[in-house]
């Protein structure tokens, strides 16, 4: 068998189980049959492992090929590793342990999507040699967050809500990144759905008038991600066992508070962090968020934009 003809089986073996992955995490999640949201959740994740596969079966010298599957080698055990994980509620199961390593490669696969594909294009060479520094900083921070991810105290716990939060970033993306269920359910059942499965008490207050009431797409996506973005702070940096979420429409505002009882803050030195950009978009909206805490108190978050009643 001549080298070529074994890198090709390779480059082939590796779409295999790459493509098994994606198929089977996405198929176990659901269900049969299949919504048609997910199989084009599907579809679009199977793309990376497409583009590998071809140029690593066409140009085995091309390192980019070989990336792309690494990638897309990654993002399928994470997928199949996520539904398995779901399904191990308790984190005890048989499969909670090999569940947990396969779901902690969402961690390898987002950073090498967002670093070393870009950086690599197209040859799966460095622009040059400038660049090795910071190459190898960024391989071994990935490296770093995995081993982080994987063997911190409480890993399954976090791991599952990670994971339930990947494939709902990856499934949005698919869908045009507005939520299904806020298109279709409005901004308090996306909310309840957001948080019914956290792995800490979570409670969900909403004003009855809101729950039968739509808001314009960009009001509710606004506050929608505010809200997800300040669970996932509670959950990954402030260590919080119970999270409270209030949504209110008076005194023409509507208006969210995410509570937790977390390690709170300093706000001293506390940045902006991933609330910078909704912070923006609150105030091109007309409105605003605002954070409240310090060390030990736990943080509360407000999100307001104008709305006549």
């Amino acid at each position: 068998m001549t080298a070529v003809t074994s890198s090709r089986v390779l480059a082939a073996s590796l779409a295999t189980v790459a493509a098994a992955g994606i198929v089977a995490g996405g198929l176990m999640e659901t269900g049969l049959p299949a919504p048609f949201s997910q199989w084009l959740f599907i579809a679009v994740c199977m793309l990376l492992r497409t583009i590998g596969w071809l140029v690593a079966a066409r140009r085995p010298d091309n390192a980019y090929g070989w990336l792309l599957l690494g990638a897309a080698l990654c993002l399928g055990s994470g997928a199949l590793g996520t539904s398995l994980l779901l399904r191990e509620e308790t984190g005890h199961g048989p499969l909670a342990g090999v569940a947990a390593v396969l779901a902690s490669l969402f961690t390898v696969f987002y950073g090498l999507s967002w670093v070393f594909i870009p950086l690599l294009f197209p040859d799966g060479r460095l622009p040059s040699r400038r660049w090795r520094a910071g190459a190898w900083i960024a391989g071994t921070a990935i490296a770093a967050h995995w081993a982080g991810v994987l063997f911190a105290p409480d890993s399954l716990a976090l791991l599952r809500e990670q994971a339930r939060q990947t494939l709902t970033d990856l499934r949005e993306l698919a869908a045009g990144i507005h939520p299904s269920v806020l298109s279709q359910g409005g901004l308090v059942e996306a909310v309840e759905e957001r948080c019914s499965r956290l792995p800490v008490t979570t409670t969900v207050a909403a004003d009855a008038e809101l729950r039968a009431r739509r808001f314009p797409d960009e009001i509710e996506g606004a506050l929608y991600f505010t809200v997800s973005e300040a669970i996932a702070n509670a959950l990954k940096h402030a260590a919080a066992s119970r999270i409270e979420v209030r949504l209110t429409h008076a005194g023409g505002r509507l208006q969210v508070v995410v509570s937790d009882d977390g390690k709170g803050f300093d706000p001293a030195v506390a940045g902006r962090g991933g609330l910078g950009p909704l912070a923006d978009r609150m105030s091109a909206l007309g409105g605003r968020l605002d954070l409240a805490g310090g060390p030990g108190e736990g943080t509360r978050l407000r999100a307001w934009v104008p709305m006549p009643g």
